[in-house]
């Protein structure tokens, strides 16, 4: 007697049918088309975090400064925000930027630097899509070497402080901290969206949103950093140089 097992042949797998296969295909696109807005919302809302943290970390850098110059903000040291080397909207933090003399300066020559240990990347908004100042760069940071601007003109120039023409950015630099009132609506440090213009931005300042009015993040004088939106009727977020008028009544510059 043969004591070798006999072995039944297994029946051929039965393959996927064309329509099988494309109902497959369908089911895996309509769930990638599902999964991408929100995974694009999530990494956007990441990186306006991220953006925001950086906002808040100059703003804290700017603080341990007033401890160590008698409670003064950041100046220059001319009146000529151009002068080489000298202090400019867009050169408290960051690095050397590829524009003009007053984006130039060096890492280790940006005032506010040695107190973020020289990381350039708080200066840098992972959302920067580039300034409205040249078209042809990829980001303000390459630009300027930041993304951010500083509240830059010197008591010489605004005595009594003053709102940046685009923005409405408080005047800050070289004034006395003890001289701030209502320090929580004192915008001292932005993202240059907040520069655009209202009713035509340039497209390079979508950075936070995709339509005007622009979103920026801000500081404020009192330390907490926040997403603005520009406006104009408004004196609660008193960020544009339309509000002056009404500002000169209810609001106290110092």
């Amino acid at each position: 007697m043969d004591s070798r097992l006999k072995c039944t042949p297994r029946p051929p797998s039965r393959a996927f049918t064309l329509i099988e296969l494309l109902v497959v295909i369908s089911i895996i696109a309509l769930l990638v088309g599902i999964l991408l807005p929100a995974l694009s919302a999530a990494r956007d809302s990441a990186r306006n975090a991220q953006c925001l943290s950086n906002v808040k970390g100059i703003g804290t850098a700017i603080s341990v400064y007033l401890e160590d110059f008698r409670q003064t903000y950041p100046a220059g040291k001319t009146d000529n925000t151009n002068a080489p080397g000298d202090l400019y909207w867009v050169n408290l933090v960051g690095k050397a930027g590829t524009g003009p003399t007053s984006r130039q300066v060096a890492t280790e020559d940006r005032i506010l630097n040695s107190y973020l240990a020289n990381d350039t990347r708080v200066a840098r908004c992972p959302l920067d899509k580039g300034t409205y100042q040249n078209a042809s760069v990829a980001s303000a940071f390459d630009y300027h070497g930041t993304s951010y601007w500083y509240g830059n003109r010197t008591p010489a120039q605004f005595a009594d402080g003053n709102f940046y023409t685009f923005a409405g950015i408080w005047l800050i630099e070289g004034h006395r901290a003890s001289e701030v009132q209502m320090g929580s609506r004192k915008v001292i440090v932005m993202g240059e969206p907040a520069v655009g213009s209202l009713t035509t931005p340039n497209s390079k300042l979508y950075w936070h949103n995709s339509a005007s009015p622009l979103q920026f993040s801000a500081v404020f004088a009192d330390g907490h950093a926040s997403t603005m939106t520009q406006k104009t009727n408004t004196v609660a977020s008193p960020l544009n140089a339309s509000a002056l008028s009404t500002m000169s009544i209810t609001d106290a510059y110092y």
